[in-house]
């Protein structure tokens, strides 16, 4: 399915299609002997997330969600700030996964990567993402090492950066307009416990 097509589906739908990707994504780990930690933002991880975590075999170590607020500066470029954090634990890991259902925010998926660096090498890194900007893919690759796109490029799939920048999750999903409040179910299930 392509940006375009994934437009036309209804809000149920949408959710569907982003489950069953993470599922089809976390198959690839079906064995692993790996301590995985898995991070995302709370867009991802009602949906994208949730496929990925309730079908990866063996379970994650720990995951994280990250809540950022993003700006414009005056270079045209993006920063975004990390203002929440959980983490299910603090158990310790040798792998990380970092998931963007949609990677068209450079400077979100760079603060990803930047925190699964303080738990494993660059080498032992991937980013996991059905759609991304070109461009964002690009400048991804020109700011990490060659040995890290390579291995990640795996499991990304490059569309023009205008078709999937105009795909909001939070409409697609139906999700309050306020990212910074939205509480996703893994966490709140933790929180409850």
């Amino acid at each position: 399915m392509n940006p375009t097509e994934l437009k036309r589906l209804n809000p149920a739908q949408a959710r569907d299609q982003f489950i069953a990707l993470g599922a089809e994504a976390a198959r690839r780990y079906a064995g692993s002997n790996r301590k995985t930690m898995v991070i995302m933002t709370p867009d991802d991880a009602d949906f994208f997330g949730k496929g990925f975590l309730d079908n990866l075999n063996p379970p994650a170590a720990q995951f994280k969600v990250l809540w950022f607020n993003t700006y414009s500066i005056t270079s045209g470029d993006e920063v975004s700030i990390e203002v929440h954090r959980f983490s299910s634990s603090e158990d310790p890991v040798d792998h990380a996964v970092i998931l963007s259902s949609q990677g068209s925010c450079l400077s979100e998926l760079r603060s990803m990567v930047l925190t699964a660096m303080n738990h494993v090498p660059l080498s032992c890194i991937e980013v996991i993402c059905p759609w991304m900007c070109d461009d964002t893919w690009e400048q991804l690759k020109y700011e990490l090492p060659d040995e890290f796109s390579k291995r990640t490029h795996e499991g990304i799939r490059c569309f023009p950066g205008a078709s999937v920048r105009a795909i909001s999750t939070s409409e697609l999903f139906n999700l309050p307009g306020e990212r910074l409040r939205y509480i996703p179910a893994c966490v709140m299930e933790r929180l409850k416990a």
